[in-house]
């Protein structure tokens, strides 16, 4: 900071600005060192320590604590349990991811008609992604439970199903989490898509009308390419949330029976928490880090592309 002032001849000099008006220069930089401490210490520090603990054997109760380098990364990929966990991880984010989109798009399509309580009805399908994970997974337990669940009650009364073990056999456990993820993230990406349908200028589909194209065709040809760019963030945002989902595999089915539901991300909680292997379960992390990255990015530069095409 300087000040300008007239010569004689009329030319501006520069005069060095007074002391207190140098240190105000640097006032901004205060106010932003508290959030800069707050992430290094909440961000960046835990993210160097969990990768330095992964490069150890570290075990809580024997308090061993011995450089193995990439030793636990290698042990997980002989790991039996790992790959079962990977293979329940991509299926649940598939199924989840595509069932969501599907959903989400088609009640947001049908939001943009005339509806009598539209309001309170776009109010109740927001309901579910209010509510905590871990309360969505206690309600849904006893939604499923076989021996006084509604669900197998109304299976039951409708259509004569017999009671199905849902959290206890190993084929319906992991369905049982995908159907409570699509319960609860649907109102995501109906709020998402809604939300861009309203940014579509109406012009458009009038003018697809007057050129004789019926509902379907206004839509595939007109709303849906419209809606690429905001479909890429529904897919991104809950396909990297759903690859890493705890809460409900927790409370739902705690990875059983046996292994059969269980994620990378309760895997390596129990590796971490139950097994006190924190270098695995560090390590574990980081490869759930990487196949996101990848996954992203094969993403954002093949599928993305393609899409906009």
């Amino acid at each position: 900071m300087s000040e300008r002032v007239e010569t004689r001849r009329g030319a501006p000099a520069v005069v060095p600005a007074p002391g207190w008006a140098r240190r105000l220069e640097n006032t901004p930089w205060a106010f932003i060192l508290p959030a800069v401490a707050y992430l290094l210490a909440l961000s960046v520090y835990p993210l160097v320590s969990s990768f330095v603990l992964s490069l150890h054997e570290y075990h809580i109760d024997a308090r061993a604590f011995a450089w193995v380098g990439w030793g636990n990364y290698a042990a997980i990929f002989h790991d039996a349990e790992f790959y079962t966990a990977f293979r329940n991880t991509v299926v649940f984010t598939a199924a989840t991811v595509a069932t969501e989109l599907v959903l989400g798009l088609a009640l947001a399509v049908f939001m943009t008609r005339r509806l009598v309580g539209k309001n309170l009805l776009r109010t109740i399908l927001i309901i579910p992604m209010m509510t905590t994970p871990m309360v969505v997974g206690l309600m849904w337990r006893f939604l499923l439970n076989t021996d006084f669940g509604i669900v197998d009650y109304a299976l039951r009364m409708l259509f004569g199903v017999r009671p199905i073990n849902w959290l206890g056999s190993a084929p319906y456990s992991l369905i049982s989490l995908i159907i409570t993820d699509v319960w609860q993230w649907t109102p995501f990406a109906f709020l998402i898509c809604y939300a861009a349908i309203q940014t579509i200028p109406e012009e458009l589909h009038e003018a697809a009308r007057v050129d004789g194209a019926r509902g379907v065709q206004v839509f595939r040809h007109i709303t849906l390419p419209l809606l690429l760019p905001v479909i890429d963030i529904v897919v991104l945002f809950r396909g990297m949330d759903s690859f890493r989902a705890f809460d409900t595999v927790y409370t739902l089915t705690f990875g059983g029976p046996g292994r059969d539901s269980a994620t990378l991300s309760f895997l390596a909680y129990l590796e971490g928490f139950s097994y006190s292997h924190l270098g695995l379960a560090s390590a574990m992390s980081y490869v759930m880090v990487a196949v996101i990255f990848a996954g992203v990015t094969l993403y954002r530069f093949t599928i993305m592309p393609r899409a906009a095409r």
